[in-house]
């Protein structure tokens, strides 16, 4: 008989690197094969009101809590697995659906998709913090994207592995992938160089530095191209960036092309030189992943799980600021050796580690281990 699995967690909409992730699981067809998957939504439909208050969240997740408590009890789960949520309403919410699974489910597994958990149990008052602490020592395993990211639980879990996200192997195939390194080797010295930013459109990520480092690099004389693809969060600072764009007479050259998804997604990254994204704090971002399937050279900063992803295939920052983005941004666009033999290693290591292949037999194993 097939163990099942209640999976919680946000799905799309909005997109983005943990509602990708989860996605991935409920729709695999090799776990379904194997397991019999229900799942709770915990997505709220939106990002710009993260960790806020309002009446509509907490009546949704008490009808998420009462639809757990009945599947658990009526319908012999053998698994919970929890993606943990990185806010304070949806992080105690989740430790009452662990309080809850503990007692009638076989393992609870929680997924950190992110490097925030730390920081926001740090932040609870002590109240909230004993609450918290005593639900995580009731979870069998903690999974986290990288090593540098167990801190994150405080070593309250029993357990913690480390389990990398990854994307579709067939994501963009192979040929292609070829005949582009072929289009980019034939590129001339002075083709514009096309940069790509792929995420939401958050200060925390950075994308108003590389607009500007851009925008520096352009006055200079460099052939860039700039294009943002991701949901804007904060309108304010977006549209701050954007009207310099429009006094440098740039927006040409330096484009926000919204959420973008399927083939237009994979047009935009074969027709990307190079990726970057100036976070300030990450997981491990699945745009980089996506980065590293499409081939491209990397620029990205040195925060939690992103080193992983970047080893001769690009540049870490340390510390992103405008001007190491300039330096970085104009050595890998006017060095064309460089961007191919990055953009070579890219794929080569999407392809040893970051597939969803790796992903879900990862995954797997987790779900099938008896703790022997």
């Amino acid at each position: 008989m097939k163990k099942k699995i209640l999976v919680v967690g946000p799905l799309p909409p909005p997109i983005h690197g943990e509602s990708i992730a989860i996605d991935t699981i409920v729709s695999s067809r090799n776990l379904k094969k194997i397991f019999n998957i229900e799942v709770i939504d915990t997505s709220r439909g939106e990002i710009k009101n993260i960790g806020k208050f309002t009446n509509k969240k907490i009546k949704d997740d008490i009808l998420r809590i009462t639809r757990l408590n009945k599947l658990v009890r009526n319908y012999n789960t053998d698994i919970l697995y929890i993606s943990i949520s990185q806010t304070r309403f949806g992080l105690l919410r989740d430790i009452i659906m662990i309080n809850i699974g503990r007692k009638r489910v076989k393992k609870v597994i929680t997924h950190l998709h992110g490097n925030k958990l730390g920081e926001l149990i740090n932040s609870l008052n002590n109240y909230e913090k004993l609450f918290v602490k005593n639900g995580l020592l009731k979870v069998d395993v903690a999974v986290v994207l990288g090593d540098s990211l167990r801190n994150n639980f405080l070593g309250f879990p029993k357990k913690v592995e480390i389990i990398s996200n990854g994307i579709d192997e067939d994501f963009i195939p192979n040929e292609l992938i070829v005949s582009n390194q072929e289009r980019k080797f034939q590129k001339k010295v002075d083709d514009p160089i096309q940069i790509v930013y792929l995420s939401n459109l958050m200060k925390s990520k950075g994308y108003h530095k590389i607009i500007k480092s851009v925008l520096n690099l352009r006055k200079q004389g460099f052939n860039l191209t700039l294009k943002l693809a991701g949901l804007i969060q904060d309108e304010t600072l977006f549209e701050s960036v954007m009207k310099e764009v429009q006094e440098e007479n740039q927006s040409q050259f330096i484009e926000h092309l919204g959420v973008v998804t399927g083939q237009e997604k994979k047009d935009l990254l074969l027709n990307s030189d190079i990726m970057v994204l100036a976070s300030d704090f990450e997981g491990q971002p699945i745009s980089i992943i996506e980065g590293l399937a499409a081939g491209l050279p990397i620029i990205s900063s040195c925060v939690g799980a992103i080193p992983d992803l970047i080893l001769d295939n690009g540049i870490l920052l340390k510390d992103p600021t405008i001007a190491e983005l300039q330096t970085h941004i104009s050595e890998i666009s006017t060095d064309k050796q460089m961007r191919i033999e990055m953009g070579k290693k890219s794929r080569e290591l999407f392809l040893e580690k970051f597939t969803n292949k790796v992903y879900l037999e990862n995954l797997t194993k987790i779900f099938k281990d008896n703790g022997e």
